[in-house]
């Protein structure tokens, strides 16, 4: 479909990749289980800090997820961007948030999650974004402690249910609050417990959430869950002008589509 992003690398910079149109959100999800040949491909795409993080992890595996959530970062926000992977820039803005070097002229924004052996990355080329996923477990003992970080009526709403579903929704209540907080961008600026959003369900079209900001100013995104599947709980928010309202596309990452033939 497209030049390789290098000669050695064996990843396509495009492939299985379609544009973006303008106002959507896209999501890939990534697994981050590979073959070994995935990352013997794709380890070129890396610079020099990201090798030498992967480096830094304990265990295999753990180093194997690090290096293929960054390839396939890499070839998203290549692709989105229009350049060779290799060549995607990052920097850290002031909360810490990573964002892509690049030439204004170009909008990309984009933020990243992973739990266990699953990433997703969101990319937008409207208007700054937040994603964020968990894997479902059992919540208990320090987990369940750090229950203070919500809002007073998320917290009422988590007491009243099961055990069970309580598992369930603390995560779904927590990648929400995260995804908001990501696509703000205030990082550890803004208090988890100083907004709130919805426990359970969010219709489709997704729902607004506003943080109140010093000086009476206000600040809002749009939040929608993602559908990941029943051992996963995943939300995007996008910040918003006014009412509008980003269309999310949520795609499989396909890492035989992106080894060249």
């Amino acid at each position: 479909m497209g030049s390789p992003t290098d000669a050695g690398s064996g990843i396509t910079r495009d492939a299985a990749l379609p544009g973006m149109a303008a106002g959507t959100v896209v999501c890939w999800v990534i697994g981050l289980d590979v073959p070994p040949e995935v990352l013997e491909s794709g380890c070129g795409l890396l610079d020099p800090g990201e090798l030498e993080r992967a480096g830094r992890y304990p265990l295999e595996h753990l180093r194997r997820r690090f290096m293929a959530r960054r390839i396939a970062r890499r070839l998203i926000l290549g692709a989105s961007l229009g350049v060779d992977a290799v060549s995607v820039d990052f920097r850290e803005v002031g909360s810490g948030k990573p964002e892509v070097v690049r030439d204004e002229s170009v909008p990309v924004h984009f933020s990243a999650s992973h739990s266990e052996d699953v990433a997703v990355v969101a990319v937008s080329a409207k208007a700054p974004v937040g994603v964020d996923v968990e894997v479902y477990r059992m919540v208990e003992g320090s987990l369940w402690e750090v229950r203070h970080l919500f809002a007073d009526s998320e917290r009422s709403a988590l007491e009243r249910v099961s055990e069970r579903e309580r598992s369930r929704l603390f995560f779904d209540c927590w990648t929400r609050k995260e995804a908001c907080v990501k696509a703000d961008g205030a990082g550890l600026a803004l208090d988890l417990d100083s907004f709130e959003v919805p426990v359970g369900r969010i219709e489709d079209d997704g729902v607004t959430v506003s943080f109140a900001r010093g000086g009476g100013g206000c600040r809002a995104v749009r939040l929608r869950s993602l559908d990941l599947g029943e051992e996963l709980s995943g939300a995007v928010a996008v910040a918003v002008a006014g009412r509008s309202i980003p269309e999310v596309v949520v795609r499989a990452w396909d890492w035989g589509e992106v080894l060249r033939a």
